[in-house]
C-alpha cells in the first residue's frame, strides 16, 4: 500500500520529502473551521435554484486573455456541476478563503522549493458538486495539472493517482487538504513530479478546489513563459 506523506505543520521532515518527490501527492493539516464554513456555504450555493445567475461575474479573467480555460462563473456538465472564481472579484468570503490557502501555498513553495516563489500567481477557485451515480464513472478524466500547486478539501473518496502502473485511491482525511505538484513544479524542479490524477465516484459529493499558478507572462527558465510553457505541452 502505498504510504502517503502527512504534513501538520509548516516545516517538511527530509521522510515526507522524500515521499512527495515519489509521489507528487500529500496531506497538509488546515484549520477545521475554515474548512467546514466553507463546506456549508458550497452546499448551499449548489443547492439554490437560481445558481446560475448568482455569484455570476462579467468580468474576463486574466487567465481567459491568454488560453481558452476555466471559465468564471457557473457550468454544469454530465457527471458535475462547478462554480469557477478568480481571487479578487469581489466577494468577500471567497476571497477571505483564497487568502487562507494563498498563505497556506506559499509557505508550502517555501519550505518545498523557494525558487519557486514569484511575486505574483494566478489564484483561482473551484467549487465542485458530484451528482451520484449508479455506476462507478470517470467525472473527471486523467490529467495532470498545469500550475506549482493544487489544494483539494474535498468530502467523499473518488481522486484517484496514477502510481506504478495501477490507479490508487487518495481517500480524504479530516482536518487536512490534499496538495498536489503541477506541471509547473515539476519543470522547474525534476526532482518532483506532476501526479496522472482523476475522479471516480458513485455518491454525491462536494470538492473545493484552489489552484496556485505563476501568471502567464511569468519566465520560468531559459526564457521560457508559463504561456509558452502551456503551449509547447499541448
Amino acid at each position: 500500500m502505498q504510504k502517503f506523506a502527512v504534513v501538520e505543520e509548516v516545516m517538511i521532515s527530509n521522510e515526507n520529502r522524500t515521499l512527495i518527490q515519489e509521489f507528487g501527492f500529500f496531506f497538509y493539516k488546515v484549520d477545521s473551521a475554515i474548512l467546514d464554513d466553507m463546506f456549508q456555504r458550497v452546499r448551499s450555493y449548489f443547492a439554490y435554484e437560481e445558481k446560475a445567475y448568482i455569484l455570476s461575474n462579467t468580468k474576463q479573467s486574466q487567465w481567459e486573455t491568454y488560453r481558452t480555460g476555466p471559465k468564471i462563473g457557473y457550468s454544469k456538465q454530465k457527471h458535475k456541476e462547478s462554480y469557477s472564481y478568480s481571487s479578487g472579484y469581489g466577494n468577500l468570503f471567497y476571497d477571505s478563503y483564497c487568502s487562507y490557502m494563498s498563505q497556506v501555498s506559499h509557505n508550502l513553495l517555501k519550505n518545498l522549493d523557494s525558487s519557486l516563489l514569484f511575486t505574483e500567481y494566478l489564484e483561482t477557485l473551484s467549487l465542485l458538486h458530484y451528482f451520484p451515480n449508479q455506476e462507478s464513472e470517470t467525472a473527471l478524466k486523467e490529467h495532470k495539472d498545469w500550475g506549482l500547486l493544487t489544494l483539494l478539501a474535498t468530502d467523499s473518496v473518488g481522486l484517484e493517482a496514477y502510481y506504478q502502473g495501477e490507479w490508487i485511491s487518495i481517500p480524504p482525511k479530516k482536518d487536512h487538504i490534499i496538495v498536489n505538484l503541477g506541471n509547473a513544479f515539476a519543470f522547474l524542479n525534476p526532482d518532483f513530479h506532476s501526479p496522472l490524477h482523476r475522479v471516480r465516484f458513485q455518491k454525491e459529493k462536494f470538492s473545493i478546489v484552489f489552484f496556485l499558478e505563476p501568471k502567464p507572462s511569468q519566465i520560468l527558465k531559459n526564457n521560457l513563459s508559463y504561456y509558452d510553457f502551456i503551449l509547447q505541452n499541448t
